[in-house]
């Protein structure tokens, strides 16, 4: 359930600007304040609070913007239902997504709305760059200006790490694709998205993602990161099912590299949801496949010993891999 605070909309504006935020009192305020002194003025903020326990709904209020709108879930969902809840009360003509400890980039709307009103019909998605607060750009390597259909996005997935960048979607296109309701993160959209839509990508910086957020993954202590692997689970492992399913063919032929790692996760993810005699049989068809694969050998050994060792090695090399990076 969601409740909508009093707010008067008479006007469709060109821009909705969506937001999910959980516990993040300062962050909202910094990501709030970066599109309420954006030049360009034609939008709405819709700010979805998922449940939060700190002081994140009263520091929205304190604003007092008459473009934000403020939406509150009564128990936590996650961030793609979250995500859901801002689009169907969302009035613009496009549909952006922040997060919440993120920020847009002065001059960053009027960079969009350039493109966006020139953007040919038979476009549903513009997608932008992303700066990192580690001086990086996502998605990296950046790509060249250019217009994707399913084939073609799916085989630019391939190299790239990260592959986060700002969406910038026609309202009309929900219609058809929204996210999932469930914990699992947004991977299925973005190749059903893709599977029906073309996206024209856009080489130009328009918002800065943070790092600096204590409920970030990689800042949760780990105690509450093991507990949080382990209630996702079981939406994660259909998730990636149903990205098997649907794309599995397509990942296979243009992104060979992504498709074992959807194979790996799925495998990772029965395991974790406590699904061993599955995950075992999963796993014999996996290391068929990639017998020389060490992680799907770790995952179903340490997956025969339960769920939190497996989330302890899971912990383990996320950690690893953040620590390469930086």
């Amino acid at each position: 359930m969601s409740s909508v605070n009093t707010v008067t909309r008479v006007d469709s504006p060109f821009f909705s600007i969506v937001i999910p935020v959980y516990n993040r009192e300062k962050e909202i305020v910094r990501a709030l304040n970066s599109c309420v002194n954006q030049s360009f003025d034609d939008f709405e903020v819709v700010v979805v609070d998922d449940a939060s326990q700190d002081g994140t709904r009263a520091a929205v209020t304190r604003l007092g913007d008459p473009r934000i709108v403020l939406l509150t879930h009564e128990k936590n969902r996650g961030v793609c239902p979250t995500r859901n809840t801002g689009i169907r009360h969302s009035l613009g003509k496009w549909v952006l997504f922040l997060d919440s400890d993120d920020e847009l980039l002065p001059e960053g709307l009027k960079t969009v709305y350039k493109q966006a009103v020139a953007c040919p019909n038979n476009i549903e998605r513009l997608g932008f760059l992303y700066r990192r607060d580690d001086g990086g750009v996502s998605p990296n390597p950046a790509p060249p200006d250019c217009v994707l259909d399913y084939e073609n996005y799916v085989a630019w997935l391939e190299g790239l790490s990260p592959s986060d960048f700002f969406h910038c979607t026609r309202r009309r296109a929900f219609a058809k694709v929204m996210f999932a309701e469930s914990r699992a993160y947004e991977g299925s959209y973005l190749l059903d998205f893709s599977k029906e839509y073309r996206t024209r990508m856009v080489p130009e910086i328009v918002a800065l993602v943070h790092t600096d957020s204590p409920n970030r993954d990689n800042n949760i202590a780990e105690p509450a990161l093991i507990k949080k692997f382990l209630r996702d689970a079981a939406d994660e492992g259909a998730a990636v099912e149903s990205i098997l399913a649907r794309h599995g063919q397509v990942l296979r032929k243009q992104a060979p590299v992504r498709y074992r790692i959807f194979r790996k996760m799925q495998l990772l993810f029965y395991f974790m949801d406590g699904r061993r005699w599955e995950g075992s049989r999963m796993a014999v068809n996996y290391l068929h496949s990639y017998p020389a694969c060490i992680d799907g050998w770790v995952i179903w050994l340490v997956g025969l010993a339960g769920p939190t060792s497996l989330a302890r090695v899971k912990l383990w090399k996320m950690k690893t891999l953040t620590n390469k990076r930086n």
